[in-house]
């Protein structure tokens, strides 16, 4: 970034020698101006602010998208890794919502904008020390004009960030209610209940367009204000250089009104952009937010304790006055619970909804915290075992199948730990290897949520993948 600040004031140095160059080239006699060195001046340092505006502006929106691309990727890498508590208390349009439209910002706009104001911050000093230099008299004029651009800025930031932050977060109901109707819509259509549905997702994009309505509203404001203050701006300079152009030769009085009424432009385009830039920063605040996110505990390569060696040995199961909850402030869901399964056990669990079945398998891989108590797999507290250590001996087959755009394979195995003979031995297994083989054997493409498939196919996919997981 610090050589896009020099190449900034570099560019702008060779701007404004240019024009000089050109005001001194007009005032020579008609003789003097066919000479060569003057159109051949003019054209290096054309040539030169080209090459510097082309660089700096690679360089800049090269760092720009490398930092959103970090900033992606933490952001991502600590959802992956948040507990289930975070899933609980964000619903999905939340998450979509900063990692679609907050994201883009940060691709697209906030770079362009950002460049803008600094650009537009060059320009502006550098035509002050111009007027400085060459005509220091219409200074004053600019003093009372950057008061107002300022607390016209002030002003305008303080609404339109807040604004901006609401627009933002009342988008979230409008991803989650689309994404959540998707779903269900064969539930939907089941129950007739396409209006109640519908009148509710336009009631959230009301909201959400209420708060558009109103940034744009802000926008305005501040736009008619700025115009005002840069016409009564340019109205004064040319009744100033009017006043003085008796003790000023003609080259500089043009240089100066020229410079005034461009420098008044400039400045509205500065408030412009810093102020957008500062709404944009609402974004970069919100996927800040999820790098800071709580973590599940470690993997073994992250220092997670290592488990004893030919863990989980037996393979016993035993809760021992365990008591969890879901989160802190919720009222534990699995309360003082002992039991011990010996290897080999197959055990059914019976009860109500809420009684805590869900819960146990929850607790088992530490999905949810153990307040108190413990559990053990073969012998070891699990809360002394590596995360991934421990998940890697659990199978579990959801009560709704859970698969992933793709391929078959992908979804067999997504960390491309076996052969594909090992796949179709587990797919032969749960009677699964004619259906795959007639969409196309491995490389048959998995749709969203493995809607190609029946829901039967689907668990039955789930238990495949299972039985290739060799858990204990």
């Amino acid at each position: 970034m610090a050589v896009v600040g020099v190449a900034l004031l570099l560019g702008q140095a060779i701007y404004l020698f240019s024009t000089y160059w050109i005001a001194m080239w007009s005032s020579k006699s008609f003789d003097v101006q066919q000479e060569a060195h003057w159109i051949w001046g003019y054209a290096i340092m054309v040539a030169a602010l080209l090459a510097v505006s082309l660089s700096r502006a690679q360089l800049y929106f090269a760092a720009a998208l490398g930092a959103a691309s970090r900033l992606h990727d933490a952001a991502a890498a600590r959802v992956l890794r948040a507990p289930l508590a975070f899933f609980h208390t964000n619903p999905a349009g939340r998450v979509i919502n900063r990692f679609s439209k907050d994201q883009s910002v940060l691709d697209e706009h906030l770079p362009a904008v950002s460049f803008d104001s600094l650009q537009a911050l060059m320009m502006v000093l550098g035509g002050f020390v111009l007027l400085m230099v060459v005509v220091p008299i219409i200074i004053p004029v600019f003093l009372p004009v950057m008061v107002a651009l300022w607390l016209v800025y002030r002003w305008y930031v303080a609404a339109s960030s807040a604004v901006k932050r609401h627009e933002a977060v009342s988008r979230s109901p409008v991803f989650a209610q689309l994404s959540a109707v998707l779903r269900g819509l064969p539930s939907v259509r089941a129950y007739a209940a396409r209006d109640r549905v519908r009148a509710d997702f336009l009631r959230a994009l009301s909201v959400n367009g209420a708060w558009y309505f109103v940034y744009i509203t802000c926008a305005r404001w501040v736009g008619f204000r700025l115009d005002v203050i840069v016409a009564a701006l340019s109205a004064v300079a040319p009744l100033l250089m009017m006043a003085v152009h008796e003790r000023m030769s003609a080259r500089l009085v043009g240089l100066a009104l020229t410079q005034t009424l461009s420098l008044a432009g400039m400045l509205q385009w500065m408030v412009r952009q810093a102020a957008d830039v500062e709404n944009c920063m609402t974004s970069v605040e919100r996927l800040v937010e999820y790098t800071q996110l709580d973590q599940e505990p470690p993997a073994l390569e992250e220092g997670g304790p290592a488990p004893p060696k030919d863990w989980p040995g037996d393979q016993s199961v035993v809760f021992e006055s365990v008591t969890a909850q879901y989160r802190p402030g919720l009222p534990p869901v699995l309360k003082d619970l002992s039991f011990a399964l010996p290897p080999g056990t197959r055990c059914g669990v019976v009860g109500r909804t809420g009684s805590g079945k869900s819960s146990l398998l929850l607790a088992l891989f530490r999905l949810i915290p153990v307040t108190r108590g413990r559990v053990l797999l073969g012998g070891t507290d699990v809360a002394r075992v590596a995360l991934d250590c421990l998940r890697r001996q659990l199978a579990v087959i959801p009560q709704d199948p859970v698969l992933f755009s793709g391929t078959v394979r992908s979804n067999l195995d997504p960390w491309r730990a076996h052969e594909d003979a090992a796949l179709w031995q587990a797919l032969r297994a749960v009677h699964l290897a004619g259906a795959a083989q007639a969409l196309g054997g491995l490389s048959a493409p998995m749709h969203e949520a493995g809607d190609n498939w029946s829901v039967g196919q689907r668990q039955l996919l789930c238990l495949a993948r299972a039985l290739l997981q060799d858990a204990s």
